[in-house]
């Protein structure tokens, strides 16, 4: 098991194989191990974290203030390094610098300038160099600004060549369709055949009959019949087929000819549609608690109202006086108005059984069938009008964009003049609360608005390439004089369908094979380049990935030797598995100096079927220096966590997973999917735009068995498609992994997994009003996932910025919390968490003051901001530093054996007596003890 291999590996202590989960977590609590852990918070986090390792590396300082010995340096008696996001970049340069030099050095030159006071260490400089680590030479004339833009460019035409030519395909399948099933039945050469009539009458009769059969067997059979994926494939696509095939039969005489069919006729095809189906699925109603005969009877009669609804659609179809108008609304209309049926029959019939044992899941089956049923008709009529209708709706767009363009200014100029007549007061409530809702409405429906004006140019361009004019002017001319025109009655109608009055005459029957060599043509070209090119390569994450790389992991990188001509050296990269040695201790079992560095990622689950997890969407995903992999992946077992992992040195690649790869992918802040922050416009916008710094990787359970050694899917296409439309799930071969803040953003929740006593937390995510969202949501993930309860009791006394003119506050930038592991295991020893925020308070050497003077937002400035200056850069560094240093130095003189825990818990001590907040408690400060109450009341999930 993953967890007792750690503690081989890292304590040399041997857990017994077999234990239960509650003895595995007091094994490992007894351990008494310590972590290390980085939030995220992009550059700012790492910054911000590089002063507080710096600081736990002075400590214990000796009697004359000299930095700690290496062997007694608090820094190297971490066991963890827990990185998440932007705590990942320092923490990935710490690991990396570790796997070349010795602690020793590392330590030395953390804490001191060993090579002169004017030369400080080469990776602290390499950071200060780097710290516009995207493009390190900034400006319009810089190349790295070029080269950056060049990227996305190149990597967004390639993705665009994908998305194009699937939708062409996509395009041109159903233009395809829609002229062999539905137009040629109307001008084709076998239009007046009577075996074309009987022939599409019986096809599609027998599919609807297949489809209702399905659906009698199955909920007749409760909780051993089909599926979801099954009702799909054997319910709902033959039932759409069906419909398609009955529109085309309808199509000659009812299009074309304005007849309709005899109503004794079509008063038969239902009762005998549905009577075929209940005799088909009669042997699976045998012992059920109703009289499979009386069901029979009562499923004929819904037959009948079948035929009803079919046959007042013929005569409102017939009521069209003009013949190319009565074709345009049986195409789009038809095979929904079939479904329609159905879902009109099926709930008749549930009406009439509503007194039958089990009616109750006999309607909940046929309400979600009836779900399907709607959605699939509704997907048919947009279809169609895109595929028909693409170049006239294009046509309309294009006319229309002066007008549209008019409406956007004169309304931008109301609501200008509408906040003036209001007293230009931003804080309106009617005009926010307007605002508001007007920017959800576009948050909700932008992706999707914009994937269709893609598909209605896109279908125009098929239509004036392949075929020089608009499809549906080829389709209808052909029967322009059949039947009483509306355009001789001067209602326009030739106009609105055609932009002008029809007068070719064309054959229909022609466009069939065009249309489909066409097809093939552009399903070859997305063949090719789904095949070509890789999900994973072209997009964001290698111009991300790289550059991180360069930065923090060559930083480190003594021997560099990078290309004259791009600056990038491969073997700044290590590879994960290099950064552990194979024996984790040394000869007397002690720990060595370097920490088991954990990268926190994040597995997407949008489409889970998990409904608890449908705000998370999300699950955790570590990738460690033995093992990558999720343990949610996998259910649990008596025995614990059973999760599924491979082996880094196996996995993600021939030579295993990088660190840099790692690293990337635990900052993959903006990615389609991402966690709880996924919203479908989003998802989908950002899959079109190729806002992609998420990556793909083989499932590390069963499921992804044969890709396990692969760094991403062998296509492109169907991971885009999943992406676009939130589709990830865990039970496929390959996951979509992002950034480990997705799930949660302090690098705490494997920690407290691992059962640590002591988790040192560096927490620098944006929060300039203490909101303390990060927290509260490990804190709840934790104890639902974990049961374990964390509590911070003196979290009221942390603060944010002071504002402008207001006096220095010296209260507390950290707090002590307590994780309550005895509670959850029923024994061992409760564990603290020395949490770090960053604050500014006023009383900062004057450096930060003075940077703090010129960024209002400072130390909580935008996570967006990735391009850090000199003076930028050294106030965060120097902040982390100051605020650990004046923590540790406040503690008095700590002997040379004192443990992490007896330091953090003098801490503790110290902040619990601290003046302010004896002061607080002598006054009877009521807001604050409130407010301190409640926090702990919602930490500890009452």
């Amino acid at each position: 098991m993953l967890l007792r291999q750690e503690a081989q590996e890292i304590e040399g202590v041997s857990i017994p194989a077999g234990l239960d989960t509650v003895e595995l977590n007091r094994a490992l609590n007894g351990l008494d191990r310590t972590a290390l852990c980085i939030s995220g918070g992009g550059i700012r986090s790492a910054t911000f974290a590089l002063g507080v390792m710096q600081a736990l590396a002075t400590y214990p300082r000796d009697a004359a203030g000299e930095p700690a010995r290496p062997e007694a340096s608090l820094l190297g008696r971490f066991r963890y390094l827990s990185t998440v996001s932007g705590g990942g970049y320092i923490g990935s340069w710490l690991s990396a610098w570790l796997s070349r030099q010795s602690f020793d050095r590392v330590q030395a030159q953390l804490t001191q300038r060993p090579d002169g006071p004017d030369r400080e260490p080469l990776p602290i400089c390499n950071l200060r160099r780097d710290s516009n680590y995207l493009t390190p030479k900034v400006g319009l004339t810089s190349a790295d600004t070029w080269t950056a833009a060049t990227i996305v460019v190149r990597n967004l035409t390639l993705v665009w060549l994908l998305v194009v030519s699937a939708l062409a395909s996509l395009l041109l399948a159903l233009k395809w369709v829609l002229v062999t099933l539905t137009f040629v039945g109307a001008t084709g050469p076998f239009a007046e055949h009577y075996y074309t009539h009987a022939g599409l009458l019986a096809a599609g009769t027998l599919l609807l009959m297949l489809g209702q059969r399905y659906t009698l067997v199955n909920y007749a059979q409760g909780d051993a019949g089909g599926n979801q994926s099954e009702f799909i494939r054997w319910d709902l696509l033959f039932a759409i087929f069906g419909a398609a095939l009955l529109t085309t039969w309808a199509i000659l005489p009812i299009g074309v000819q304005k007849w309709a069919p005899d109503t004794l006729n079509v008063m038969l095809v239902g009762p005998t549609i549905f009577i075929a189906s209940g005799l088909l699925s009669y042997p699976a109603h045998r012992g059920q608690p109703h009289s499979p005969l009386l069901r029979l009877i009562r499923w004929a009669f819904a037959g009948v109202v079948w035929s009803a609804v079919i046959l007042a659609g013929i005569h409102l179809f017939v009521g069209i006086d003009y013949a190319p108008a009565r074709l345009l609304t049986l195409a789009v209309l038809g095979p929904p108005w079939f479904l329609m049926a159905q879902v009109t029959a099926e709930t008749v019939y549930v009406a009439e059984t509503s007194t039958e044992t089990r009616s109750d899941a006999q309607r909940e089956w046929f309400a979600r069938a009836a779900g399907w049923f709607v959605a699939a008709g509704v997907f048919w009529t947009v279809s169609t009008i895109l595929g028909l209708l693409g170049s006239r709706l294009a046509d309309l767009l294009r006319s229309e964009t002066n007008l549209l363009y008019h409406s956007l200014i004169g309304g931008s100029l109301a609501a200008t003049a509408t906040m003036g007549l209001l007293g230009g007061r931003k804080d309106n409530p009617q005009v926010v609360s307007g605002l508001t809702r007007l920017g959800k409405f576009i948050q909700l429906a932008g992706g999707q608005a914009f994937l269709a004006l893609v598909l209605i140019i896109l279908s125009a361009l098929l239509d004036y390439i392949v075929l020089g004019t608009s499809l549906l002017e080829v389709l209808l001319a052909p029967v322009k004089s059949v039947g009483t025109t509306i355009a001789d009655k001067d209602t326009g109608l030739d106009t609105l369908l055609f932009g002008r009055k029809i007068d070719v005459i064309g054959d229909a029957g022609n466009l069939v094979p065009l249309l489909f060599q066409v097809f093939i043509l552009t399903a070859l070209i997305a063949w090719v380049v789904s095949r070509t090119v890789n999900i994973n390569r072209f997009s964001l994450h290698d111009l991300y990935r790289n550059r991180l790389v360069r930065a923090y992991l060559g930083a480190t990188h003594a021997d560099r030797q990078p290309n004259p001509f791009t600056g990038f050296d491969l073997h700044d990269n290590p590879l994960m598995h290099e950064l552990w040695p194979q024996q984790g201790v040394d000869r007397n079992r002690q720990p060595i100096g370097r920490l088991f560095h954990v990268v926190n990622c994040t597995l997407n689950v949008v489409s889970t079927r998990n409904n608890a997890w449908q705000q998370r969407k999300a699950m955790s995903f570590v990738v460690t220096p033995r093992h990558a992999g999720a343990a949610d992946l996998c259910p649990r077992t008596p025995q614990g966590f059973r999760g599924a992992y491979q082996p880094s040195a196996q996995y993600g690649g021939k030579q295993g997973i990088s660190l840099g790869t790692a690293m990337a992918v635990s900052g993959a802040a903006a990615n389609p999917n991402m966690g709880y922050n996924s919203a479908p416009s989003i998802t989908l916008l950002f899959a079109l735009f190729n806002v992609r710094l998420g990556w793909w990787l083989a499932n590390p359970g069963p499921n992804g068995r044969r890709f396990w050694q692969l760094s991403g899917p062998r296509q492109a296409l169907v991971p885009w498609l999943q992406e676009a439309f939130g589709q990830t799930t865990a039970d496929r071969a390959y996951v979509n992994l992002s950034d480990g803040g997705h799930f949660e953003n302090l690098a705490l929740y494997e920690m407290v997994r691992r059962r640590c006593r002591l988790i040192v937390l560096s927490d620098a995510g944006c929060d300039p009003d203490f909101t303390f969202a990060d927290l509260g949501n490990a804190v709840r993930k934790i104890h639902i996932d974990l049961g374990v309860c964390l509590t911070f009791p003196e979290l009221d006394q942390l603060k944010p910025r002071i504002l402008s003119g207001e006096p220095p506050d010296f209260g507390p930038y950290c707090t002590v919390g307590r994780i309550h592991y005895r509670d959850a295991d029923g024994g061992g020893e409760d564990g603290y968490v020395l949490y770090i925020k960053p604050g500014y308070h006023g009383t900062e050497g004057a450096g930060i003051c003075a940077y703090a003077n010129e960024s209002p937002t400072f130390p909580h400035e935008s996570t967006a901001d990735q391009w850090f200056s000199e003076s930028q850069f050294e106030s965060y560094r120097s902040l982390g530093f100051e605020i650990v240093d004046t923590l540790l130095a406040g503690v008095g003189p700590l002997p040379p054996d004192a443990t992490l825990l007896q330091i953090v818990q003098a801490v503790e001590r110290q902040i619990a007596g601290s003046p302010e907040r004896a002061a607080a408690d002598e006054e009877g400060d009521k807001p604050v003890k409130a407010a301190k109450t409640s926090r702990t009341r919602l930490q500890k999930g009452e």
